[in-house]
């Protein structure tokens, strides 16, 4: 049967064809049970969860009859396929009955059961764990690096070169950022070769590059300051100076000043002077005797210089310059072994593998294995491969999936895949294209490879179509010559739009702002949203234009490239009064409520910081949702002193601080939750956030340490990456990166920054060509920061197939997005200027505006059109998320069921345990125990209830007797919180005849004072052990010293 390669278009069906394809495997072979042996691989865990949720339809309207014109596509490819309504019913079953062998996954779960499975074979744990969060690693790796300098020789020698080496090329001698920048690379799998590479290298391997490498770079230098110092003797020897010639400095004669001074570390800052080429010595208006004594050196031995340095910059800048970009990153080089060491060490420790190494682990067995024994299983389990966004795959899952397929093939079994080369952009993360539109056709023979097009656009209306057709055939015309692999990619770029007449297309350009640059790159600290005020103005125009015509805001996406634009837009239309959904207002960490309780979190553990206190205070007051705090209140105590009254509520949590900060972390918020009644009184939306964060603790804790302090510490590392999922009928335009509105599609799309620059990383893996004269040769890729002077070194022609690769990225940026649209596509865009960067979007759209306009129209605004079907389904929608996710409820599980701590005490069954387990004395004695001061009452009953040692109806009784105790004046005075720091509770004394543990010593300057609580009557024993706590006090040094008796049934207080 082969291999099938679908190679589509945007809204051509991608993954219905997918689809299509498993339903024959599975109708053919029904009574085989196949889908156990078909495995479809897709990129995202939402679209496998969306691809199983279509197969599972599929069957069931097929089963139903409910699909005809799905029955009709596939009686069409399969005319045995007869009654397959009820095939499908007994596939349907089957598959329900068996479902986890209903294998439609991530290629990263996939890759993950591999080494789950053969994680011995490989030489992994059983038990390891998975790490997301790189920066964690990052954090470890950075902060053990720099806590061995002064301590390993190498890695001090290392950091502290490079950072004089920064110093004297006037940067900062902060590091942190560059080996955190640095580090990231080591976790991209397109470097892995090099990693591995380099991290085997020794401290003498690196110090003798580098001192080869800077020898290139100084001999060059060394030689031009020699010639300028020769054209300067020259020209002093014959009585001028610099100033005689022409141009002065900047002239002929001033370069030779500036070979005389070249610095090695100043090497990029040098250019060849088109005037000493150009050979203008002297100007016309020069007297005389100048011009005569400059020919006269000239031919005395300064044209001669002039040459020497033609020829030395000629034979040798690019070679020097080479070893200059190379040594801007020889030093962090030199650390990778160590780098990699440390991570390594990481991963044993925290018995954790980055997710990035799955595809690596995996590759290293099968690049050295000619029949990867991981895959003699898998290949015996599944037999059939469907690949959905074959673009997207990178390199080494391609290498790791190979097998399989070509194991598949080779028993004539079907696989296939389905992808767009002008949807690829994520190659940033190591996707390739290439893979798809090249090396697919090379690795299976063509009696085996089937590769079609899918040409049809189901998505939008025919003259979105007709204008993306138009607009990309320019590109791959206006490209043809200098990017042959533009042409390759976009060599079947026009579809056939289905029998959907109308759509229309605006193309606005807007002139540059007077001041600075128009903000199109999201990237320029400095830049004033407002130079962009007439581009958002234009967004809400569209806005209330599209809502005139039936369009609601949930019909509307702005795309952006950044997520600085997506912010500046947002917060422009909030001010409008239009909401707005994007990725970053659906951040966790982002949501003031969140915030609030992580507050409330770093507060409980850290009472002292006056800062975070303060944010819960002013959160309090200023949300008026919630119980409200008067700002007053609020300002009055911070000034006023802490003894100001606030709310009952803020009170209550100061109070409870002991008891709460002994919780699990899930409890403390579902507590704080209670104690301010956020249940109560926030919006629903809000509750939904804060089920979501709820969510977040939860799975934190069902795999960690369930204490605040470690929380926190996962959560300052991950915060970024939890968000909350919002309905799709949630009224609010919707604000995202075109890389996120992948695969969706909306009604009406605005591109409020179409024109953008096409800017290369800062930092390149490029490898030089021809490899520089080292012994032995670099000959491997080599980290280099992102210059134009790039070009001048022995990287020129990498660094040129780089920039190619940077324009393919930008322009499917632009396919991905303006094929997003269903019924209208608004493109907003700067005039090219004089210079301009962002001239891609100006030069292609050119040909089709009308003289020198600056709008283009296509077709004619209409009204919403709207399919009835997909109005019913919206509607059963918003019905289900109404019943769903009406309200949040938080219930205190404290209050209906209660663990008993003391399981040895609660079996104990003689009668005069229990007589003496009632006594109230004992429980009065247990609650003290845990009281530091009077602020610390509430809590400690709460220890008490919580432990099981009473029941709920026996707490206003205890807490009463503790409140008739705290009446008697001296026991008020022991518990003052004046003397909270200076109290020792059960401390232990070490004495030549043991251990004596007093119930309370407390220490106020020199003056000790002994307390020891007693339940039942007075008697001597209890003076005896008195005296010696107060001997031992004393024969530490402590003459001062008061000694009491505290009876607590009776409340008698005894002073020896």
């Amino acid at each position: 049967m082969g291999f099938m390669l679908y190679r589509s278009s945007a809204g051509s069906g991608k993954t219905y064809t997918l689809v299509k394809e498993y339903l024959k495997l599975v109708l053919e072979n029904p009574e085989s049970e196949i889908f156990k042996h078909i495995l479809a691989i897709t990129f995202t865990n939402k679209a496998a969860g969306e691809m199983k949720d279509r197969i599972l339809q599929a069957l069931k309207n097929l089963a139903k009859g409910e699909d005809k014109i799905l029955e009709k596509i596939l009686l069409a490819e399969n005319p045995d396929l007869r009654h397959i309504d009820k095939l499908s019913s007994e596939v349907l079953t089957a598959m329900l009955h068996n479902y986890s062998d209903f294998a439609i996954m991530t290629i990263d779960s996939f890759i993950h059961r591999v080494i789950k499975a053969f994680a011995l074979e490989i030489g992994l744990p059983l038990n390891f764990g998975i790490d997301l969060n790189y920066e964690k690693i990052q954090e470890y790796v950075i902060e053990q690096l720099l806590a061995s300098v002064g301590k390993d020789k190498y890695i001090t020698d290392i950091i502290l070169t490079f950072v004089f080496s920064r110093v004297q090329a006037e940067k900062s001698w902060n590091i942190e950022g560059d080996i955190k920048k640095f580090e990231n690379e080591l976790f991209n799998e397109k470097n892995i070769n090099w990693v591995r590479a380099v991290s085997t290298f020794d401290p003498v391997v690196f110090e003798h590059y580098t001192k080869q490498l800077k020898d290139l770079r100084e001999n060059f230098t060394k030689r031009l300051n020699e010639l300028g110092n020769q054209a300067l003797s020259l020209i002093r020897e014959a009585g001028l100076t610099i100033d005689d010639f022409a141009y002065k400095k900047s002239g002929a004669a001033g370069f030779f000043t500036k070979c005389a001074e070249l610095r090695a570390e100043d090497i990029k800052k040098f250019s060849m002077s088109s005037r000493l080429l150009n050979e203008q010595w002297y100007s016309k208006s020069a007297p005389g005797e100048i011009k005569a004594a400059i020919e006269n050196i000239l031919v005395k031995g300064l044209s001669q210089v002039r040459q020497d340095i033609i020829n030395h910059y000629d034979t040798n800048y690019r070679e020097a310059l080479t070893a200059d970009f190379i040594l801007d990153n020889i030093y962090l080089s030199a650390i990778i072994n160590r780098m990699t060491m440390l991570i390594n060490e990481y991963k044993k420790k925290n018995n954790v593998i980055p997710i990035s190494e799955f595809n690596v682990k995996v590759n290293e067995i099968v690049r050295n294995s000619p029949i990867p024994f991981i895959y003699a299983i898998l290949g015996e389990k599944f037999i059939h491969y469907l690949v959905d966004e074959f673009q997207d795959t990178s390199r080494l899952q391609w290498e790791n999936l190979f097998p399989l397929i070509d194991n598949s093939i080779a028993y004539d079994h079907f696989s296939m895949a389905v992808g767009d080369g002008k949807q690829s952009i994520y190659r940033w993360r190591g996707s390739d294209w290439g893979i798809m539109q090249k090396d697919i056709e090379e690795k299976i023979s063509p009696e085996q490879l089937t590769i079609t097009s899918l040409d049809q656009n189901f998505r939008s209306r025919q003259n979105i179509v007709a204008f993306n057709n138009r607009f990309f055939e320019k590109i791959s015309e206006y490209f043809k010559e200098e990017n042959i692999e533009l042409g390759q990619i976009y060599i079947d770029i026009s579809q056939k739009p289905e029998p959907k007449p109308g759509g229309f297309v605006s193309l606005r350009f807007f002139k540059q702002p007077p001041t600075g640059k128009a903000n199109d790159t999201g990237t320029d600290e400095d830049m004033d949203a407002d130079v962009d005020l007439p581009v958002f103005e234009h967004v809400k125009e569209i806005i209330f234009d599209c809502r005139s015509r039936g369009y609601n805001d949930r019909d509307i996406a702005v795309l952006v490239r950044e997520n600085k634009q997506g912010q500046q837009v947002g917060e422009y239309l909030l001010k409008q009064g239009i909401k707005v959904v994007s990725p970053d207002s659906l951040i966790l960490a982002r949501i003031p409520l969140i915030r609030f309780l992580i507050d409330i979190l770093v507060y409980l553990s850290n009472p002292a910081d006056k800062i975070v206190e303060a944010s819960i205070i002013f959160f309090l007051a200023l949300n008026k949702a919630i119980k409200p705090l008067e700002p007053t209140a609020a300002a009055n105590y911070f000034l006023k002193g802490k003894q100001w009254n606030l709310s009952r509520e803020i009170t209550e949590f100061f109070h409870r601080r002991n008891s709460l900060i002994r919780m699990p972390v899930y409890e403390v918020i579902e507590e704080v939750i209670r104690i301010f009644e956020l249940e109560k009184s926030l919006d629903f939306e809000t509750h939904g956030y804060l089920q979501a964060f709820l969510d977040v603790v939860s799975g934190y804790t069902a795999e960690n340490s369930v204490d605040i302090a470690s929380f926190l510490d996962w959560w300052e590392f991950g915060k970024e990456e939890f968000s909350v999922m919002v309905p799709e009928t949630r009224p609010a335009v919707k604000i995202m990166s075109i890389h996120k509105a992948k695969g969706l599609e909306f009604p009406v799309v605005i591109l409020p920054y179409a024109a953008w620059e096409h800017k290369l990383d800062k930092q390149l893996w490029l490898r030089p060509d021809p490899v520089l004269p080292t012994d032995p040769p670099l000959d491997m890729p080599m980290p280099v920061n992102s210059t134009k002077r790039l070009e001048e070194t022995y990287f020129q022609a990498e660094h040129a197939r780089e920039q190619e690769k940077v324009l393919i990225d930008n322009i499917n940026l632009l396919y991905v997005a303006f094929t997003r649209a269903i019924d209208n596509l608004y493109i907003l865009a700067r005039r090219k200027e004089k210079n301009d960067n962002y001239k891609l979007l100006n030069d292609l759209a050119v040909p089709l505006m009308e003289g020198d306009k600056d709008t283009y129209a296509f077709g004619e605004r209409e009204g919403k059109q709207v399919q009835k079907e997909k109005e019913e389904e919206k509607q059963k929608q918003i019905e289900i998320i109404h019943k769903t996710a009406e309200r949040f409820i938080s219930h205190n599980w404290y209050s209906r069921i209660t663990i008993r701590r003391k399981s040895k005490e609660f079996w104990r069954f003689d009668e005069s345990y229990r007589a003496e387990r009632r006594t109230w004395g004992i429980l009065i004695h247990q609650v003290l125990s845990n009281i530091r001061s009077l602020d610390d009452v509430n809590s400690a009953l709460e220890v008490v209830l919580a432990a099981g040692d009473i029941e709920t109806h026996e707490q206003k009784t205890l807490e009463q007797k503790i409140k008739d105790i705290f009446e008697i004046e001296t026991v008020r005075e022991w518990f003052n919180p004046k003397y909270a720091n200076q109290v020792f509770i059960e401390s232990p004394i070490i004495t030549d005849e043991g251990e004596l543990r007093p119930d309370r010593v407390m220490i106020v300057d020199d003056q000790v004072t002994l307390i020891d609580f007693k339940t039942g009557k007075p008697n001597s024993q209890h003076v005896q052990q008195m005296v010696k706590y107060k001997n031992a006090v004393q024969a530490m040094g402590y003459q001062d010293v008061d000694a009491f008796l505290f009876y607590l049934e009776d409340k008698e207080i005894k002073k020896l």
